[in-house]
């Protein structure tokens, strides 16, 4: 990961909070960060000036910006420890930034293709996690963690992502007896997940968890649906890997 640059456009709250839930029967730790910016207004007019577009690289039911590299790297630094102490990364394994985005949801529950409406896993990979910075002080819907009630699956490792996506594609076929397809976003349990956690959206609040996590915003329809930074559900979506 580079260097953090001397001057960066915010400071980190030195009385930071953290606390660690322990997600489903596999217990998997995540981080909750509350109160992690000092400044966080200067980050949330850093993502008011951007330019977003439609993210055609992923499912991501929005708009996204991307963020600077070296802003990346200065909101990760300060909770790196965490990564190694309670994410169990090994000590050997040195942290890279992926591309990271500041992100807005807009696509209406009609709008959604099939797998928009089911939890997601980002990667099988072991060491691979994404930091979830809520940023706006409005009404917004939070994170939901999964288990994949067919499978028995919380998270999806590269032992099990065949047999998982071969049962997800079963249960879209109706090979299993019922439709399982369903249109909206998965914000609750139904026949073929589990909600087993959530982490409600507070601003400030910065939640750390494995990319192979299955998980999806609890979208507030009413409320989630926004292009407008100073309004929307405003997030910054940061993904780092330990290699």
């Amino acid at each position: 990961m580079p260097a953090i640059e001397a001057a960066t456009e915010f400071i980190i709250n030195p009385n930071f909070t953290v606390r660690v839930k322990r997600i489903g029967l596999e217990e998997t730790p995540v981080l909750v960060i509350d109160d992690y910016l000092a400044n966080i207004d200067e980050l949330r007019q850093q993502a008011s000036k951007q330019d977003y577009c439609e993210d055609k690289q992923s499912f991501y039911p929005g708009i996204r910006s991307p963020i600077a590299t070296k802003t990346v790297t200065a909101l990760i630094q300060p909770v790196l420890p965490g990564f190694y102490k309670v994410l169990k990364v090994p000590n050997h394994l040195k942290p890279a930034a992926h591309p990271s985005y500041f992100s807005l949801i807009t696509k209406q529950p009609e709008q959604l293709v099939a797998m928009q409406t089911i939890p997601h896993f980002d990667t099988s990979r072991p060491y691979y996690f994404a930091a979830l910075l809520y940023l706006n002080e409005f009404t917004h819907g939070g994170t939901g963690f999964f288990r994949h009630k067919a499978t028995h699956y919380e998270r999806i490792t590269d032992s099990k992502v065949d047999s998982y996506l071969a049962s997800v594609q079963a249960e879209f076929d109706g090979q299993n007896g019922q439709d399982s397809h369903h249109q909206g976003y998965q914000t609750g349990s139904n026949q073929q997940y589990a909600l087993i956690d959530s982490i409600p959206y507070q601003t400030n609040c910065l939640v750390i968890y494995p990319g192979n996590l299955l998980h999806s915003t609890l979208v507030d329809n009413n409320h989630d649906i926004n292009e407008h930074p100073i309004t929307g559900r405003l997030t910054a979506n940061i993904f780092v890997e330990f290699q």
